[in-house]
């Protein structure tokens, strides 16, 4: 199209010089004021021509509409929202790392044996451990990327005048897509530990699905007539039947529980008459009396402490969200369900080794950790790319140590 403009504007310039010198100025065809005209217009249009490239830069005319915006409008403001990510599941799951393709987990499982005393002189009782399950898994693999020439500020940064500020500006935004896209991966880490926590079965996009094997008496269904919405159903036997499993079965030290609700979960056990008459033990307590990692700067919402039978509850609600493609938003914990943890379960965070060339010096020192950052310049196709990869995995390694319930209809 710049061709096309560029072969009128010299044909124009051509026909008005053509004008001036075989214009016939003493018969006065055109008359005298017209050829000069044309040769003043001609000259200036050719020397226009002849200058509108040089120094490197190609020059370009623009319409007056355009101009007039560029006069007469200016950004004032600007509102950048940039939504934090919560990490309260996450804190569960401490994190450790391999630099190995695939992560391997062994379960020895624990008991509450007693010694027998037995007769002098008839030997010993033998006792053996013996390791109950091995797990070994490919973690899920993520990898986001963007290109810095597609930033909003890279044509100014690279235009006709080259400004130091521009030039912060792009790496300013450059800094702002690394933690965008690396916000991306975690909240997908978000929602993999509320899958581990409500089903044991982790399911990708791609249509895998790592099963953990959660036990049938961790997952639970009340079932009706034992919801909570009915009157005359006591929501604290579900949830010291819970502490109970874990204590039992989980072999969870302690007497302290954490117990996290779904909206609906919490607003039918706060609206139960069972458990308002007994209410006297719910009470507010000091953020300072809750020392674990799982905080609510992490986006979850503690509202007190009950007991229930021999044990004590701190009760949590999370109210955040993941989006789809399509802007719809589910939250992270199914309304009706409530899980049960113990204080400090023998959860981990597992991060293994992503894929990388082996004599690539920009990932030199970057074996290890859960997140791997590379650029690259891509001469073909003339982008310069900045990729995050990450690959990991939440592990319940004492499986037994969850307890989900669906106690609303």
């Amino acid at each position: 199209m710049k061709n096309i403009f560029s072969i009128l504007y010299a044909v124009i310039a051509v026909t008005l010089l053509s004008v001036a010198l075989f214009s016939d100025p003493e018969t006065g065809s055109l008359g005298v004021s017209v050829s000069e005209f044309a040769s003043v217009v001609a000259v200036l249009l050719l020397a226009s021509f002849a200058f509108k490239k040089k120094a490197g830069h190609a020059y370009e005319v623009i319409t007056i509409e355009d101009a007039r915006v560029i006069f007469t409008n200016a950004v004032v403001a600007v509102y950048n929202q940039r939504v934090p990510v919560t990490a309260f599941l996450r804190s569960f799951f401490p994190p450790v790392y391999s630099r190995t393709k695939y992560i391997t987990v062994g379960v020895k499982k624990g008991t509450e044996k007693v010694a027998v005393d037995v007769l002098r002189g008839t030997g010993p009782n033998k006792n053996k451990k013996t390791l109950a399950k091995e797990l070994t898994m490919l973690p899920p693999y993520f990898n986001e990327a963007f290109n810095v020439n597609e930033l909003d500020i890279y044509d100014r940064a690279f235009g006709l005048e080259r400004n130091p500020n521009d030039i912060a500006d792009i790496a300013a935004q450059s800094a702002e897509m690394i933690m965008d896209i690396t916000d991306k991966i975690e909240r997908a880490y978000e929602l993999m530990c509320s899958q581990v926590l409500q089903s044991g079965v982790v399911t990708l996009v791609n249509g895998d699905t790592i099963n953990f094997g959660r036990a049938a008496g961790s997952l639970v269904d009340l079932g009706a007539g034992n919801y909570w919405g009915t009157t005359t159903v006591n929501p604290r036997n579900a949830i010291e039947a819970a502490a109970e499993y874990l204590r039992t079965v989980g072999k969870a030290p302690g007497s302290v529980y954490n117990v996290i609700m779904g909206s609906a979960a919490y607003n039918a056990m706060i609206n139960n008459p069972v458990f308002q008459n007994a209410q006297r033990d719910m009470m507010k307590i000091d953020q300072g009396e809750i020392l674990l990692p799982q905080r609510t700067s992490l986006g979850a919402t503690i509202h007190g402490r009950i007991s229930a039978g021999m044990y004590l509850f701190n009760i949590w609600t999370y109210p955040s969200y993941i989006e789809d493609a399509a802007g719809n938003q589910t939250p992270y914990i199914d309304p009706k369900n409530m899980i049960v943890l113990p204080e400090n379960p023998a959860f981990v965070m597992a991060f293994a080794q992503v894929p990388i060339l082996i004599n690539d010096p920009a990932n030199r020192g970057t074996m290890g950790g859960a997140y791997v950052m590379r650029e690259y310049i891509d001469q073909v196709h003339q982008n310069h790319v900045t990729e995050i990869k990450s690959a990991g995995i939440p592990v319940p390694v004492a499986v037994d140590q969850i307890y989900t319930a669906k106690v609303v209809a």
